[in-house]
């Protein structure tokens, strides 16, 4: 998520990242990336799971599945049947099986109207 704003014209523009559920689906996963997990819906962690490549696997094995998170120190796996923004954590690896075209962008934008009224765009 980053913003921007104007002071002069007194706005503030907020942007998001983020995939909505299994419609955008790649199947099969294939992001991996360290010190990440994504923000979303995520089920129970699944205990015992050997490695990356195997919760990934899980992740693949379920249709409604479109991002999954690994903490190798306690062999964990969570699949998620959505995916918002990143979040860094060195404990965690994590992949959106979402296709890059698939991604939506959001803004919301924010204009300060005299000294205390805020209109949402």
């Amino acid at each position: 998520m980053f913003s921007i704003s104007n002071p002069t014209n007194m706005y503030v523009c907020i942007f998001k990242f983020f995939s909505t559920g299994p419609a955008a689906k790649q199947n099969p996963c294939t992001e991996i990336k360290k010190g990440i997990y994504y923000n979303g819906d995520s089920g129970s962690a699944i205990p015992n799971v050997a490695s990356v490549e195997d919760c990934m696997s899980k992740c693949n094995a379920d249709s409604t599945c479109v991002g999954w998170s690994y903490a190798s120190s306690s062999l964990k796996c969570w699949t998620q049947t959505s995916i918002k923004d990143p979040v860094n954590s060195a404990q965690y690896t994590g992949g959106s099986c979402v296709s890059k075209s698939s991604k939506q962008v959001v803004c919301r934008c924010f204009i300060l109207l005299g000294s205390s009224s805020l209109f949402y765009v």
